[in-house]
């Protein structure tokens, strides 16, 4: 799959997003309006985010989350077979500190990256991946059992904790 740049996904205020987000998971019929206000007392009482609530209550699924952030944000919505063969830009970015922030390079072309990540609102994620690049970062949007499973392939024989994301030497096995 070839990505195209993300204008929107890159000047979209997070908290405006979300404020849209149940709409859309309505109109799309992936809840209701009760569910919507329940997650939303949730979210409140816990100082948690709508879309984090929804999916730890499993009231919506990954991928149906993912779909309807990726709509709202006008990104394209990663699939399995869009990620790459081996890791990107291991000599700039830690496996370990991608893992930690979900987000995952997946294509480089003309001067710009396209980073899945699980949470495309995150703006200090796409930041400092855009400054250890040295380039800018187009969004995609991940579903987190996807991108978790990249990361295990992608990264199986790097140690948990460690040099994660670095490839492995003769001297380091």
């Amino acid at each position: 799959m070839s990505f195209e740049p993300i204008v929107s996904s890159t000047a979209e205020d997070p908290a405006e997003v979300l404020a849209r987000l149940g709409a859309v998971l309505v109109e799309g019929g992936a809840i209701d309006r009760r569910t919507l206000d329940r997650a939303g007392r949730v979210a409140v009482e816990t100082g948690g985010r709508l879309d984090h609530v929804l999916t730890q209550l499993g009231l919506v699924s990954e991928r149906g989350l993912a779909e309807a952030l990726a709509q709202l944000i006008g990104a394209p919505l990663v699939e399995a077979r869009d990620y790459p063969d081996a890791p990107l830009f291991l000599d700039r970015l830690k496996g370990k500190f991608l893992r930690k922030v979900r987000a995952l390079p997946i294509a480089a072309a003309n001067g710009r990256a396209t980073l899945a990540m699980s949470d495309p609102l995150d703006v200090f994620t796409r930041n400092a991946v855009a400054a250890a690049l040295g380039h800018p970062v187009m969004v995609a949007v991940a579903v987190p059992i996807e991108l978790e499973a990249a990361f295990g392939r992608l990264y199986a024989g790097s140690e948990e904790g460690g040099d994660a994301g670095y490839p492995r030497t003769a001297a380091s096995s």
